[in-house]
C-alpha cells in the first residue's frame, strides 16, 4: 500500500497525472451525486433508466464509470430524479471558489456575479463590450 500511495504522489507532482486524477475524481463526483440522488428520491436504476429512455444496463455502466458520462448525461439523469446540477471550481493553490448555478434562482449568484467571476481579468469597459449591460 505505501508503495502504491508514493507512487500516486509522484504522478500527481506531473501535468498529465494531476490531470488524470482530477479527472477521475470529477467522475466519481459526478456518480456519486446521481446515486445520492437516486436514493433520496427512492428511485431504482431500473426507473430512472425508464425515465431517460436508456437501458438498465445503460444507466448501471454511466454509474459504475464503465461509460463515459457526458455534461449532457450529467444534467438528464439529475433532471430526472428532479434536481438540477450546478457547477463550481476551486484553485487549489488560493482557496478561490467560482460557483454557477442558475442565473435568476433565488440565493444564487446573478449572471452579473457570473460574468464577473468567468471573465475576472477583463475591465469592466470590456466586460460591457463583451457581454453587454449584464457585466
Amino acid at each position: 500500500m505505501a508503495r502504491w500511495m508514493g507512487q500516486y504522489k509522484k504522478a500527481l507532482e506531473t501535468t498529465i497525472g494531476r490531470r488524470v486524477s482530477r479527472q477521475e475524481q470529477l467522475l466519481f463526483d459526478a456518480t456519486e451525486l446521481i446515486s445520492r440522488a437516486l436514493e433520496d428520491q427512492s428511485v431504482s436504476r431500473a426507473q430512472l433508466a425508464k425515465r431517460i429512455g436508456k437501458s438498465k444496463a445503460y444507466v448501471t455502466q454511466v454509474l459504475r464509470g464503465q461509460n463515459n458520462m457526458t455534461l449532457r448525461t450529467l444534467s438528464d439523469l439529475a433532471d430526472a430524479l428532479g434536481y438540477a446540477v450546478e457547477l463550481g471550481a476551486v484553485n487549489p493553490r488560493t482557496s478561490h471558489r467560482i460557483c454557477l448555478g442558475y442565473w435568476n434562482s433565488p440565493g444564487k449568484c446573478s449572471l452579473k456575479e457570473a460574468v464577473r467571476a468567468l471573465a475576472p481579468a477583463l475591465t469592466s469597459r470590456e466586460r460591457e463590450y463583451a457581454f453587454g449591460q449584464v457585466a
